[in-house]
């Protein structure tokens, strides 16, 4: 069971100056997590973060990786604060340099 205000931590190694689109996919599976995706450098700085896109309660950001970092830090929580361990979802990385 999910602790309120629990949330999942991905470390991903990055190449300095990648562009990347990280998606939550949860309300295509039928899940009930709100999520809220936010993006930060190694040192924990905050890149960028996002609640919703239009149409779906699914978070998605683009982000362009700091010349000085090997690897980001994706944060997935749910918006009403009830943790994430509970929810059915996929965190999906893209790179858009890439085909």
């Amino acid at each position: 069971m999910a602790k309120r205000g629990e949330e999942d931590r991905y470390t991903i190694p990055v190449t300095p100056g990648a562009k990347l689109q990280l998606e939550v996919q949860a309300q295509r599976f039928g899940s009930t997590l709100d999520g809220v995706l936010a993006v930060l450098g190694p040192t924990g700085d905050g890149l960028a973060s996002n609640d919703d896109r239009p149409g779906t309660s699914d978070p998605a950001v683009d982000v362009t990786v700091p010349a000085d970092a090997n690897q980001v830090i994706a944060v997935v929580r749910d918006l009403n604060g009830q943790g994430v361990v509970d929810f059915t979802y996929s965190l999906v990385v893209r790179d858009m340099n890439r085909p």
